[in-house]
């Protein structure tokens, strides 16, 4: 006996083997069937149960907002029970959430934000959640709101996380110093948690 119980409005194929013999075998599953597309700004993506939507590089203390739109299609109605975000960081935040549980009506179509407040720099990935089950996956980049600068002599530079600081050619026992200036850019309070120097020939110090 071979059983059809389908998860979801679908068209299904697989393979039937009995000894060396193999069979074909496939089934349309009628019912409703959930569309998802997510909206940054002006730009609609449609998106499948599975797959990430990524948020664009947001520097912390910032936010940026999609909104999630939910449609039934198929026939009779989606059953959502609960929707929510599971994220360690607190980073994606839910929030125009409907009265729950409701059935979505078939062409119905129904709309939550998630919004991307990253809490510190680095990547942050989470998932939207509907009835108590991970259906989509989530990711930003948080950049750091702070800005350095530093300054020899009269001449200031900017440089970022990672680059280069370049002091000029100095005579043996004669010193040359540089100011560096850390801004904080963002809307929030930053923190900095430790300031430190590194090096093999003892020639910089911190003061």
């Amino acid at each position: 006996t071979v059983t059809f119980t389908p998860q979801q409005a679908e068209t299904v194929v697989g393979q039937l083997t009995i000894g060396p013999d193999s069979f074909t075998i496939t089934a349309s599953a009628a019912g409703p069937s959930l569309q998802i597309s997510y909206a940054i700004g002006t730009t609609n993506n449609p998106i499948l149960p599975g797959q990430t939507a990524p948020f664009p590089t947001t520097a912390v203390g910032q936010s940026v907002a999609a909104t999630f739109t939910f449609t039934t299609q198929g026939t009779g109605s989606y059953s959502i029970v609960s929707l929510g975000v599971t994220d360690p960081t607190g980073s994606f935040l839910l929030s125009n959430v409907p009265a729950l549980p409701m059935d979505l009506q078939a062409g119905a179509s129904l709309s939550v934000t998630v919004t991307f407040k990253p809490q510190a720099s680095g990547t942050v990935t989470g998932t939207l959640n509907l009835n108590g089950a991970a259906l989509v996956g989530l990711s930003g980049v948080a950049s750091s709101s702070l800005q350095f600068s530093y300054q020899i002599g009269t001449t200031t530079l900017t440089v970022a996380d990672g680059g280069l600081i370049s002091f000029p050619s100095t005579m043996v026992t004669q010193t040359t110093s540089a100011q560096f200036t850390i801004k904080n850019a963002g809307a929030t309070a930053a923190s900095v948690a430790s300031i430190g120097l590194t090096q093999a020939q003892n020639a910089f110090s911190l003061l």
